[in-house]
């Protein structure tokens, strides 16, 4: 009896706490990590979303943990406390780096739970404008007939723009000739593009207008599941190829375990800034497509691209030791 008591007072004591704890939170700044570094744009968009929030006792601050495309930014949030105290900015590469990765030391589809879907972005598919193919399918029949000669460039093998390309290839049952830039980085492909040293490659469709303006590579298709607002006469590549649909994601995410509480809390707090005035123009002008998604329909999302990148890295037998 004395026992049931104590277990009885013990739970009580817990509840209450907990309660206490929500109604107080926060009480010190949100911690948000990132794997970009400060420089980039993407720590401006999560500034811009966090300090716009409705409630000012609500403070953040960004937390970088650079290196390893995003890795040691996931391991870290992975293992943070799950107390509200710790937001993970995450993108494709979330679900990417545990199928490369022997040990990540995170499960995409376990060791997070999304808040906040912010948005998305294409690539455009840029080809230098003597190949012999203008769409996705004139790019498919030519690549049936002449399997390997088509070039593409890639920023290396643990990266969309080269995943997305396999994605292509697998789907159309065709083969390309992949030039990895990893040393170089995108800049070069683009330049080696427009030069007419390769033949292909995926690049931010945000940067692609300038150089389609000038006639120097032309846009054979868009990546994501609708035509891009910014070219609404260029087909998508799944318009052609069914299933070859691959948006760049971004959701902030906590570790999983943060009381329900807590979370909604956070959750709307992290909403109200992002349809802040100011965060929808930075979204504007760095290309992300907003996605408003429930939670519910967010972690589907998350398992669904899991499983479609790990048909690619299973069959390319893809591992980074």
């Amino acid at each position: 009896m004395k026992n049931t008591i104590k277990h009885m007072f013990a739970t009580f004591t817990a509840i209450v706490c907990f309660a206490v704890s929500a109604a107080e939170y926060p009480t010190k700044p949100i911690r948000v990590v990132l794997g970009m570094s400060a420089a980039s744009t993407f720590p401006i968009i999560t500034r811009t979303i966090t300090s716009n929030v409705p409630n000012k006792n609500f403070h953040f601050f960004n937390d970088h943990k650079t290196g390893q495309g995003n890795l040691l930014a996931y391991q870290f949030a992975a293992g943070s406390k799950p107390d509200g105290y710790t937001v993970v900015f995450t993108s494709t590469s979330v679900v990417i780096n545990p199928l490369l990765h022997k040990d990540a030391g995170y499960d995409a589809t376990k060791s997070f739970e999304p808040l906040l879907f912010i948005g998305t972005v294409d690539n455009g598919l840029i080809a230098h404008p003597s190949v012999p193919f203008n769409t996705t399918k004139q790019l498919i029949a030519y690549a049936k007939r002449n399997p390997n000669k088509i070039m593409y460039g890639h920023n290396g093998f643990a990266t969309q723009s080269y995943l997305a390309m396999e994605l292509l290839s697998l789907t159309a049952n065709v083969k390309f000739t992949s030039v990895p830039y990893s040393s170089r980085g995108t800049d070069q492909a683009f330049i080696d593009v427009a030069g007419g040293q390769i033949d292909l490659s995926l690049i931010v469709i945000g940067r692609v207008g300038g150089y389609v303006s000038t006639g120097k590579v032309k846009l054979i298709a868009t990546t994501g599941s609708s035509r891009n607002k910014l070219f609404p006469d260029v087909p998508t590549m799944s318009e052609h190829v069914k299933g070859t649909e691959s948006s760049i994601w971004y959701i902030l995410q906590v570790p999983a375990g943060v009381p329900p509480d807590i979370k909604q809390r956070l959750t709307e707090q992290l909403a109200g800034g992002l349809k802040s005035t100011a965060a929808q123009s930075i979204l504007e002008n760095v290309g992300v497509e907003p996605v408003t998604i429930e939670q519910a329909a967010m972690i589907k999302f998350i398992a669904l691209e899991a499983a479609k990148w790990k048909k690619i890295t299973t069959t390319k037998q893809l591992k980074i030791e």
